[in-house]
C-alpha cells in the first residue's frame, strides 16, 4: 500500500478528529511532498471538524497545485540551446 493510501485511510477512518495536531502533521506532510496523489487526502482534510486542519489542507492544496503547474511548465519549456 502506498504512503498516500495509508495516510488517506488514517484520515478517513476518523480516528484523528480528536487529535488535531496529528491531523495537521499529516496535512503538512502531504503539502511538503507536493504531489497530486495527495489530493484525496487534502480533500478529506478539508472536511475536518477543526478549522486549523481545514486551513492547512487548503494551503497545502494550493502548494501542490503550484508545484504541479511548475513541473508542467518545465516539461513544456523550450530546450536551452548553448552556442557551440
Amino acid at each position: 500500500m502506498s504512503h498516500y493510501r495509508r495516510l488517506r485511510a488514517t484520515i478517513t477512518r476518523g480516528g484523528l478528529s480528536s487529535r488535531s495536531e496529528e491531523s495537521l502533521d499529516i496535512v503538512r506532510a502531504v503539502g511538503f511532498m507536493a504531489h497530486l496523489s495527495g489530493n484525496p487526502i487534502l480533500q478529506t482534510a478539508m472536511g475536518d471538524s477543526d478549522a486549523a486542519v481545514r486551513v492547512a489542507a487548503v494551503v497545502a492544496w494550493r502548494d501542490v497545485l503550484a508545484s504541479a503547474k511548475c513541473r508542467a511548465d518545465s516539461n513544456h519549456a523550450s530546450p536551452t540551446v548553448t552556442p557551440a
